[in-house]
């Protein structure tokens, strides 16, 4: 995304929330690294340099996460991590932004997209709007899944949220990283990575507090 120009807001002014998580790297650590170019006489070679969010709340109800959860808040005072549901955890967060213990989120990152996490897609985004700032960015990105039909479901879902935000007078952007065909040649055909890790879509858009929040 900051390649793209898109997504450049600086680490240091993000209060992020991440949700569905997993063990929340990919949240606090990849998607804040900066693209760089290393030199060495004639050669070049790409890197990422990582970075830190001011302050990150992630959040994953997976059992297998607890640990590397547990870790990251331990090893990071600016990271809380939150072994919950997401539906149990934002009323919470949104009370904590109310008492002004938290500061309203500025970015919200869905790196692990699935339609199970996001059943009623106004509800999902009313609930977002209680822990964010005014305006907010928003990034879902979507992986291959573990069947063919994950992989279209998690499609479908980005449609739909797509055309939600649309319906709320927002600008959503969704960039396609695989080739075109069959279910199997999409996945076969990611851009970037192999098809186990390969990010798929990406869907950006500024959110505003007042268009999402009834």
């Amino acid at each position: 995304m900051r390649i793209a120009g898109l997504f450049n807001t600086p680490p240091g002014r993000i209060n992020q929330i991440g949700l569905g998580a997993a063990s929340g790297l990919l949240d606090v650590f990849t998607v804040h690294a900066v693209p760089i170019f290393r030199f060495q006489g004639n050669t070049v070679t790409p890197d990422l340099k990582e970075d830190l969010p001011k302050d990150a709340i992630v959040i994953d109800k997976d059992p297998r996460f607890v640990t590397s959860l547990e870790r990251l808040s331990t090893e990071h005072s600016n990271i809380t991590a939150l072994s919950q549901d997401i539906y149990h955890s934002l009323p919470a967060i949104a009370e904590q932004v109310r008492k002004g213990e938290v500061a309203p989120r500025n970015l919200i990152t869905i790196l692990h997209a699935d339609p199970i996490m996001i059943p009623k897609i106004p509800f999902f985004f009313r609930s977002i709007a209680r822990v964010i700032d005014e305006s907010a960015e928003l990034i879902i990105s979507v992986g291959q899944g573990f069947t063919d039909a994950e992989f279209t479901a998690r499609k479908k879902l980005l449609g739909k949220v797509f055309k939600y935000l649309e319906s709320r007078e927002l600008t959503p952007h969704r960039f396609v990283l695989h080739q075109t065909g069959s279910v199997k040649e999409q996945i076969l055909g990611s851009v970037f990575g192999d098809p186990f890790s390969a990010t798929y879509e990406i869907l950006y858009c500024v959110l505003q507090k007042e268009k999402i929040r009834t």
